[in-house]
C-alpha cells in the first residue's frame, strides 16, 4: 500500500500567512502611493493659491507705484505752471512800468516842448 505523504498543516498556514502578508503589504504600498500623490495635489494647490496671492500683491503694487508716480507728475506740473505763472507776473509788471515810465517821460517832454 502506497501511504501518501501529506504536508503538515503547518506549511499550509505558513502560505497562508505568507499570502496575508504580502497582501497587507501591496495594501500599505498602495496606501502610500495613494497618500503621495494627495499630498503632492495639495502641495500644487497651495503652490497655486501662492502664486495667485503674489501675483495680485505684485498687480497691485504695480497699480499703486502707477498711482504714486502719477500723483508725483501732476505736483510737479503744478509747480512747474505756477513758477510760469509767477515769471510771467514778474514779467507782465515789468513791461508796465517801462511802459508807464515811457509814457511819463513822453508826457513831460511833450508838456516841455509845448512851452
Amino acid at each position: 500500500m502506497t501511504k501518501f505523504h501529506q504536508a503538515p498543516p503547518s506549511n499550509s498556514l505558513v502560505f497562508i500567512g505568507c499570502t496575508i502578508i504580502d497582501m497587507i503589504i501591496r495594501q500599505r504600498q498602495a496606501a502610500t502611493v495613494i497618500q503621495r500623490a494627495y499630498r503632492m495635489h495639495l502641495a500644487q494647490k497651495e503652490l497655486k493659491k501662492l502664486r495667485l496671492e503674489a501675483n495680485e500683491k505684485t498687480k497691485a503694487a504695480c497699480m499703486i507705484q502707477r498711482y504714486y508716480r502719477g500723483y508725483i507728475r501732476r505736483k510737479k506740473r503744478q509747480r512747474y505752471q505756477r513758477a510760469a505763472v509767477v515769471i510771467q507776473s514778474q514779467i507782465r509788471g515789468y513791461l508796465a512800468r517801462m511802459h508807464y515810465k515811457n509814457m511819463r517821460r513822453n508826457a513831460i517832454s511833450n508838456n516841455i516842448s509845448c512851452m
